[in-house]
């Protein structure tokens, strides 16, 4: 549902505001008092009282009075009076949503507060203003009269004050749809005014306090606050907060959809603002009235409500509400559009289709603009979605994909305050003790200032003895000093708040950019070993079979990585916008890949998977293979997803050729579940599904649609979907490709499997990594590939110390490590040591792939920087540039400094290991297998003191953690009754199992670890 903007109620005057008697019974006490007042000074105080005592049940009194006391305060030069009467004035006028005469009046209200030097005053009327701000979407306005009334309130010591700001505060970011913010202003809040006593205050708190709990679909938490809130506007006899609180109650049952209540409530409240004449309210409840008739369907009394609201709104300046008003009229003649009644004949309902798309767009791009002017992100998002709807129906496909780039823009710039929302809090709670240590300080200079200025008045009374003329002159320099003096508190208090937020956003970027390099880092680490080791057993001349699905596991891996590149890009994350790969690739290859990468999954539940490419569609094409990898991946598994029985095809078909460029249509056809026609606008939201019960029948996220589409546009198509409930669904794109060249791809394909390392030989290589198996993929893909000896270190320092002992032709060097990175070892290489170690080659390997990466690796010294995982071709590429002089080592010294190692030993039946795997892994060579036997019973004591560790804390998690990433190296071990063992003890962990039962599991773990190392021990 529509979010709904809350203007603040003012909090006019806490004698009346904190009074437990009803407002009628205050006002005739006061009236009476009025009668009996003799001075004009009471006079123009109860006359002030009265006015403020009738903004909330008439403002025509209210406003009758209060001009009453404005004469008489000018009549009797009371300039405190006059200040008085001009804010309740301007209260008045804000109460029926007058905002011009509201806002006339706190102006000079503001400037006769500022002319007395009274800094509550000046502080009330910057809370009054800010209201104004938000009644008419200017929300930063409102934040900065915000702060500023708050900084004068805490010098005042007005702790009512700076509860009333709080509040206020808190209501601005619910309005802009940071909740959390909000959350935390209204509670500081609500905790004061508790302490206060101040009910009213309470009231307001609890209401804003339950909106939130709207939003996030707490509704009967909701209900609750709002209740509680009624409750004490009743007792109070507030009407206007009483209205307030049925039409957020109204809200709850809307979003609950029990629409008969919520129409008795919006209801109710709409006849307490025509009884007080309040047109904003007014226009407030008949939009939402009109809300609860559009989501019955009942589209004419909707569009009679609505339209009724919207033009309240329009008079009132009201930008916000009109906003959402004018969105909801477009949906509603979105609707009528799809309508096809059967009382009219085809013609008849192209024209009721045509009149009422018209009719949508229209107010859809109203609402779009003035959302857009205002800064109201979500609605903003939501209508564009709308109106790109609507500009698809007619044909306009031009300007729907230019207003869906603008939905999709929202969509990333709220996504990416919510990522900083937890950063932002951290930073203010720093500014909260940072301002609290300034208040302190302010408060002792103000007592010393009280000491000065009595001095200063005794003076000038003398002064005012002798010169009455000089004394004014002197009275009036000292006003207008001190005025002087608040602005500059004001401006020196606003720069300071400036620095404060350009420093947070400056850390809030190095958190982002940190945040990304270390995940960067942790999912390539991974990646790099199912590539690395994909390729190695590709070298190993697998069977048929086997070979078939290394290859799918290679080229979807290629794929995930191209992914994970997109993702993990600080620069195209913040743009928004994705770079496309132009290259060479056969369609049929692509279409295979997608094919073999389904099939499985069809296998399973014996679907049929046929793809069929026109016979006319040329064989080679320039483009982006991944991303169309990635698409069609994403719709055939949707697909399958959702069938149950029959099959899924996916068609290529020429559309148009024209010298050097064709067009291809895509389709993807299943005979699956289908999607109702009220669903469809679901299927390209992000985490959304047709059907709540989609994510646990079928599973996923609901991003894989949503991605699709994106890709699809970024190519310049469009993707459509026709499909009939039971019957089955056909997802349709075009895409537009430049004509390929068949001898540019087998020269490609020809270059990166040659991979010839024989130019290698002879070298000797210094292996810098913490990771084990980022080591053993790159040694094992070395020494497949070319003859070279590889010495390996584990952090900066280590590699150092090796560097100092021998000479090295090339350093293949690790970024993130611990004890010393990457870059600090490079660093120490070329500043500190002697020449010629000084100027080795060094190669980054990183597995970060954010934007000045390579700048980074180049300025700390290194020759180049490769990208994990890496490919064999790249990996001895890179090492043939950077070491074109040739090996300083002989291939004779070499070989006379290889260990040569134990001569193999066969394995035994009844034994806990197996070499078997380790040896076919290691081609027979006995120093390989010595190596990483060493791994391995090195690494067993760390296992078991981990899990210990974890089994007397009781987290299951960190066991289940420890054993999955230890199931490798049983594996190598061939230790197969461990390996299973392992995988009993992770499912009991995540089945949250007793722990008794897990630790005698872990026992008869353990003994299989103990023989394993008295087997391995002389291996």
């Amino acid at each position: 549902m529509m979010r709904r903007v809350l203007l603040a109620i003012l909090i006019l005057l806490p004698a009346v505001l904190n009074a437990q008697k009803p407002v009628e019974k205050t006002i005739a006490s006061l009236v009476q008092r009025l009668e009996r007042a003799k001075e004009d000074t009471n006079k123009v105080k109860l006359l002030n009282e009265l006015a403020a005592a009738y903004a909330a049940v008439n403002t025509t009194e209210g406003i009758k009075y209060g001009e009453q006391g404005l004469i008489l305060a000018e009549q009797a030069a009371w300039a405190k009076g006059k200040a008085m009467l001009y804010h309740t004035l301007g209260s008045n006028y804000l109460a029926t949503a007058s905002y011009p005469g509201a806002t006339r009046y706190f102006d000079k209200a503001l400037q006769a507060y500022e002319a007395l030097g009274d800094a509550g005053g000046i502080a009330q009327c910057l809370v009054s203003i800010g209201i104004v701000n938000v009644s008419q979407g200017s929300y930063q306005s409102a934040l900065d009269n915000y702060r500023k009334a708050q900084v004068l309130y805490e010098q005042v010591g007005d702790k009512r004050g700076i509860a009333r700001v709080l509040g206020q505060t808190g209501n601005v970011y619910q309005n802009q749809s940071n909740d959390a913010v909000a959350l935390e202003y209204l509670l500081k809040a609500l905790k004061m005014n508790e302490e206060l006593g101040d009910k009213s205050g309470i009231a307001s708190n609890l209401n804003s306090i339950g909106i939130i709990n709207i939003d996030q679909l707490a509704f009967p938490r909701a209900l609750e606050n709002f209740q509680k809130a009624l409750k004490i506007n009743r007792a109070l006899n507030n009407k206007s907060e009483i209205a307030r609180n049925l039409k957020n109650m109204g809200n709850v049952y809307i979003s609950v959809r029990q629409y008969p209540e919520a129409l008795e409530h919006y209801s109710s409240a709409l006849k307490i603002h025509e009884e007080l004449g309040d047109k904003s309210g007014i226009a407030r409840n008949l939009g939402n009235m009109g809300n609860v008739y559009q989501e019955l369907h009942d589209y004419p009394m909707a569009l009679q409500y609505l339209l009724k609201a919207s033009k309240m709104n329009e008079e009132l300046g009201e930008k916000y509400p009109m906003a959402n008003n004018l969105g909801s009229i477009g949906c509603v003649y979105l609707a009528m559009a799809k309508e096809r009644p059967a009382t009219l004949d085809v013609a008849d309902r192209a024209a009721h289709q045509r009149s009422n798309l018209n009719a949508a767009i229209t107010y859809l791009r109203k609402a779009v603009a003035v959302d857009k002017e205002i800064g109201n992100l979500h609605e903003f998002q939501n209508f564009a979605f709308f109106l790109s709807e609507a500009l698809a129906l007619t044909g306009n496909h031009k300007d729907a994909l230019e207003t869906y780039n603008q939905y999709s823009a929202a969509k990333d710039s709220i996504y990416s305050v919510s990522n900083n929302l937890k950063i932002a809090q951290l930073e203010q709670k720093r500014e909260d003790e940072l301002r609290q240590k300034q208040m302190e300080m302010q408060q002792l200079k103000i007592s010393a200032a009280k000491h000065e200025r009595r001095y200063y008045i005794m003076g000038l009374a003398t002064l005012m003895v002798v010169s009455g003329g000089l004394f004014r002159r002197f009275r009036g320099a000292r006003r207008n000093k001190r005025r002087l003096e608040d602005k500059n508190t004001l401006i020196a208090a606003e720069k300071e708040n400036a620095d404060q937020m350009r420093i947070r956003a400056e850390r809030s970027e190095r958190f982002q950019q940190q945040f990304l390099a270390n995940m960067s880092h942790e999912i390539r680490t991974p990646m790099n070993a199912v590539n690395g080791m994909t390729d190695v057993l590709l070298n190993k001349e697998p069977r048929p079979d086997q070979l078939r699905y290394l290859q799918i596991i290679a080229k979807s891996s290629d794929v995930l990585l191209h992914i994970i590149n997109d993702i993990l890009d600080l620069s195209k994350i913040e743009s928004g916008k994705l770079e496309l790969e132009t290259i060479d690739f056969s369609l049929a290859d692509t279409i295979k890949q997608v094919k073999e990468t389904l099939s499985f999954r069809a296998e399973e539940k014996g679907l049929q998977l046929v793809s069929r490419i026109g016979g006319d569609v040329p064989p080679v094409l320039c483009g982006d293979p991944f991303r169309l990898n990635q698409i069609l991946i994403n719709l055939g598994g949707n697909a399958i997803k959702f069938t149950e029985k029959g099959g899924v095809e996916l068609d290529v078909k020429l559309v148009s050729a024209q010298e050097d460029k064709v067009s291809l249509h895509f389709s993807v056809t299943d005979t699956g579940i289908g999607i109702p026609a009220d669903k469809m606008h679901l299927l390209f939201e992000s985490f959304r599904q047709v059907h709540s019960s989609d994510s646990r029948i079928y599973g996923g996220n609901g991003l894989g649609l949503s991605i699709s589409r994106q890709l699809i546009e970024l190519q310049g198509g469009v993707i459509t979907v026709d499909s009939t409930v039971g019957a089955g669904t056909t997802f349709s794109f075009e895409l537009t490709y430049h004509t390929g060249s068949a001898e540019r791809l087998l020269k490609k394909t020809q270059d990166e499997q040659k991979a010839d390392g024989s130019m290698l030989n002879g070298l000797r290589i210094l292996l810098v990594d913490d990771n084990e198996y980022n080591r053993m993929v790159a040694s094992e893909t070395l020494h497949l590939k070319a003859d070279v000896v590889i010495d390996e270190a584990t952090n900066g320092e280590e590699a150092i110390l090796l560097l100092k002992r021998r000479d090295y032709d090339v350093v293949l060097m690790d970024i993130q490590m611990p004890v010393m990175n990457g870059l600090e070892a490079t660093a120490y290489i070329r500043n500190r040591m002697p020449a010629p170690k000084k100027s080795v080659p060094i190669i980054a390997l990183t597995a970060s792939l954010l934007r000045g990466d390579t700048e980074m690796c180049m300025a700390a010294g290194m020759n180049a920087c490769m990208t994990k995982p890496f490919k064999a071709w790249q990996l001895i590429a890179a090492l043939a540039e950077a070491t074109k002089g040739g090996p300083v080592i002989s291939g004779a010294q070499r070989h006379e400094e290889m260990s040569q190692g134990d001569e193999e030993t066969q394995d035994e039946d009844g034994k806990v290991t197996n070499l078997a795997y380790l040896r076919g892994f290691c081609d027979g060579d006995a120093a390989r297998m010595k190596k990483f036997v060493a791994i391995y019973i090195a690494a067993v004591p760390q296992l078991q003191a981990g899990i210990n560790t974890a089994l007397a804390a009781g987290d299951l998690r960190t066991v289940a953690g420890q054993i999955h990433a230890f199931k490798p190296k049983w594996m190598m071990m061939g230790m197969k009754q461990s390996a299973k063992l392992g995988s009993g003890i992770e499912k009991l962990c995540t089945e949250n199992a007793e722990v008794a039962e897990i630790r005698e599991l872990v026992t008869q773990l353990f003994a299989y670890a103990e023989l394993s190392l008295g087997e391995l021990a002389g291996r």
